[in-house]
């Protein structure tokens, strides 16, 4: 009876740890595609896999071919009241920072997917492609941080508008040519599982 309880224990303690190594959330830039001189908005997309009360972010792009103009909120709090923090834009080096949102109040989280924040942007009189990216990224919890992996986006700035396949799909097959395998995801509880697999090799022959 104490070998069965030990290694129900085992087993419980491998599915807690793979569930932890496999729970990170997404920050994603979504890529566009613009004419030189337009002014558009680029989404901030998070797609968490946990429960979020606030988020916080810096952005960084080449000033020689965009020009920021504003951040406004997205969607992803808009159930409950919010601090939103714009951030302090500074187009000669490229960067905006200190842009956060939060949840007021003790009560109140999100777990579906949405766009943090708006990023307003101008493409200069430049054609080509070009990124916008993220740092000093996070998101929490009530108690913590959690995992987060962030992708940063494109904008492809053309001299006048291509025709092309819609952004969706344009999106879902830019993110599978970019995006690596994790093998992390598979190693780490391949580990869990060989020394749970010994300790229990361990009982029963004892």
């Amino acid at each position: 009876m104490i070998k069965q309880v030990i290694i129900m224990c085992c087993l419980l303690i491998f599915c807690v740890c793979m569930g932890s190594v496999s729970a990170v959330s997404t920050l994603r830039v979504m890529d566009t595609s613009v004419v030189k001189g337009e002014s558009f908005d680029v989404e901030v997309m998070l797609q968490p896999d946990g429960y979020v009360k606030g988020w916080e972010l810096k952005v960084v792009f080449d000033p020689v071919y965009l020009e920021a103009l504003s951040v406004n909120s997205g969607d992803f709090f808009e159930e409950y009241l919010t601090l939103f923090n714009p951030g302090i834009i500074n187009n000669t080096d490229g960067r905006i920072i200190n842009i956060y949102g939060l949840i007021v109040g003790r009560e109140g989280n999100i777990s579906d997917s949405g766009a943090v924040a708006v990023l307003s942007f101008r493409a200069k009189d430049v054609v080509g492609a070009t990124e916008i990216g993220l740092y000093d990224a996070g998101i929490m919890n009530e108690t913590m941080y959690l995992p987060l992996n962030v992708v940063n986006g494109t904008v492809m700035i053309n001299e006048v508008m291509q025709e092309s396949e819609p952004q969706g799909e344009y999106q879902m097959e830019h993110d599978e040519e970019e995006k690596p395998f994790d093998w992390m995801s598979i190693f780490i509880p391949a580990i869990f599982l060989l020394l749970i697999f010994v300790i229990v090799i361990k009982i029963l022959g004892g």
